[in-house]
């Protein structure tokens, strides 16, 4: 399955175009590393104009460059792991897991085809979403936000007129790239490291110094500055995200909880009173639940 991943994901069977690339992707399958090497470098020397060439280049150079393994933890990690005990401590339990290596040489050689292809093709969408996993998989984040920032610049500049695989014009090249913008951003911030939250930032202002309107990225500001305990800051990032989308339950409660922490328990219930409004059954009855435990806390303060 390792070796189909990114089949999956840049070389979709029912878009392929080119037989050349319908060739690659059959070996591929068929984890015929030598084939594909033989074929690569037939493909290379009539092919250099071809953007599938550098896809197809790029997928082998990251299948090469991937090498599962175990890991020790001392946490748990994913769904199957094997809990083991230091027979010298009986106390220090470590927890054995999967874990994926990357042979740098590779990786290397992928991220340098990619980048040739995207100079060639600087509208494939796919290069550069490609470039940009590899990156965030081999966390390298510094040069992940660079290329996810020039991805958002680059956008504009096309007016969102993206290609993707066979060259296809997206008919929804803005949305697209932005919702992944977004998956990109929360991926910094599963990490859980307070020095990648610049990074956030940078991405989610870039957004914002063409879209204006984009509640996720005002979102992100807004959780970044709760997280420096700016509560001000915050307040006024899901402030600004409400007036473009007033309905949205995520900004409301984060609204609502910065109302409570500052103990402004009018505007608090007024906006779990929002949360009623919009929101679904569980949303409405946790909104209630929250509206009530206010109340309280107003009775208090008398």
């Amino acid at each position: 399955m390792r070796k189909l991943y990114f089949l999956a994901v840049f070389l979709f069977a029912s878009v392929l175009s080119a037989q050349t690339l319908q060739e690659f992707s059959a070996l591929l399958q068929a984890n015929d590393t030598i084939g594909q090497q033989e074929l690569l470098k037939k493909w290379k020397k009539k092919g250099v104009n071809d953007p599938d060439y550098y896809v197809a280049a790029f997928n082998y150079n990251v299948n090469k460059g991937m090498v599962n393994g175990v890991g020790f933890r001392d946490e748990p990690e994913g769904e199957e792991y094997l809990e083991m005990v230091n027979t010298e401590d009986s106390t220090q339990v470590f927890y054995m897991v999967d874990e994926r290596f990357y042979e740098k040489d590779y990786i290397n050689e992928a991220l340098i085809v990619i980048t040739a292809g995207i100079e060639k093709f600087p509208d494939r969408l796919d290069m550069r979403f490609g470039k940009i996993h590899v990156l965030g998989e081999a966390e390298n984040y510094d040069a992940f936000t660079k290329e996810v920032i020039k991805v958002i610049d680059y956008s504009y500049k096309i007016n969102n007129k993206w290609k993707w695989i066979g060259g296809e014009l997206m008919d929804n090249g803005k949305d697209f790239m932005l919702e992944n913008v977004q998956a990109y951003t929360a991926k910094l911030y599963d990490t859980n490291n307070d020095d990648l939250l610049v990074n956030m930032v940078q991405i989610s202002e870039t957004v914002l110094k063409y879209y204006h309107d984009s509640v996720e990225s005002l979102s992100n500001l807004g959780v970044v500055s709760v997280i420096n305990e700016d509560f001000k800051t915050a307040l006024q990032c899901f402030l600004k995200a409400e007036s473009y989308r007033e309905d949205d339950i995520i900004v409301l409660a984060n609204i609502a909880n910065l109302y409570v922490r500052e103990k402004d328990y009018d505007n608090a219930e007024k906006y779990y009173g929002k949360i009623a409004k919009y929101g679904n059954d569980e949303d409405v009855a946790f909104a209630h639940d929250a509206i009530r435990q206010i109340q309280e806390l107003k009775k208090e303060k008398k």
